[in-house]
């Protein structure tokens, strides 16, 4: 059914997951969105850097193909992000992509969130304020397939809302 048929609730949800992808694409090509935490982390990734066949971790922080594979993997998730938002925005065209979109742009907004709480220690309130950053597009998703009624989106955002606060304000 077209998303008017679904009301503010809906339009809402549709304008603040199209917003959110926008903002971390335009992220992705004009910042630097935090995939380096991971990646310059030699106690994480030593032994995949050795498994790779470079001969040391300054080889492999060096090395110039990184910074290029590195560079093309972010502007391939900015594009990717910048095609949801406007999947998003033309929700009503291959409905059948939707779940696709939200899913995977979903992942990539919680696999961000968990690299900016690597970033500052592993600090509980820091992964908390993006809850509502990586649930929209599934608060969306699921309040238009109709599997969950108005009144529990309602009440999963508010829960959504609360935590991000709360880790805002801790």
């Amino acid at each position: 059914s077209c998303i008017m048929n679904k009301g503010k609730v809906a339009i809402a949800l549709q304008f603040g997951v199209a917003a959110l992808f926008l903002g971390r694409a335009w992220q992705h090509f004009f910042w630097d969105p935090p995939y380096r935490v991971l990646l310059w982390d030699e106690a994480v990734m030593g032994t995949i850097i050795s498994s790779l066949g470079y001969a040391s971790w300054q080889a492999f922080a060096t090395d110039p193909a990184v910074d290029i594979s590195l560079q093309w993997f972010t502007t391939s998730v900015g594009v990717f992000l910048f095609l949801a938002a406007v999947k998003t925005l033309a929700i009503n065209y291959l409905k059948r992509l939707n779940p696709f979109f939200w899913g995977v742009g979903a992942l990539f907004l919680l696999v961000i969130a968990c690299l900016y709480w690597k970033d500052q220690f592993y600090r509980i309130p820091l992964l908390l304020e993006f809850t509502l950053q990586w649930s929209l597009p599934i608060f969306l998703w699921l309040f238009l397939t109709a599997k969950i009624t108005q009144d529990r989106i309602m009440t999963g955002l508010a829960l959504a809302a609360g935590l991000t606060f709360i880790g805002h304000g801790l």
